[in-house]
């Protein structure tokens, strides 16, 4: 199963006028900012009650991702999201040390022997 997180629409609607080869490598840049928006909404969703300010360091993560999905396509295809992804790597993992679990972030999946 293929989720794009709404950046399909978002792309379709803002980019129609946009040559084809624009419009698909504005898609990509989307669909990373949308799947971050999704993690951070989530981790919003989870933080626990008295985590106040790490509600508030959440919000407005998603604020900045959000206003960087509303750029045009020249503006997309030309952003550097690195700083901000690795703040919203940090955010997630103090929400998950918030709920007791992991406090550090891997993406490497191990070796398996399916």
């Amino acid at each position: 199963m293929y989720d794009c997180y709404g950046a399909g629409q978002r792309a379709t609607r803002a980019f129609a006028a946009e040559p084809a080869h624009l419009r698909n490598q504005a898609f990509l840049v989307l669909r990373s900012l949308h799947e971050q928006l999704w993690l951070l909404t989530e981790a919003l969703k989870l933080r626990p009650p008295a985590c106040g300010e790490l509600r508030a360091e959440l919000a407005a993560q998603v604020q900045v991702f959000d206003t960087l999905a509303q750029g045009d396509v020249t503006t997309l295809l030309e952003s550097d999201t690195s700083h901000h992804d690795r703040r919203m790597r940090a955010l997630l993992c103090r929400v998950g040390k918030a709920l007791g679990g992991r406090t550090s972030w891997n993406r490497s999946v191990p070796n398996r022997k399916d």
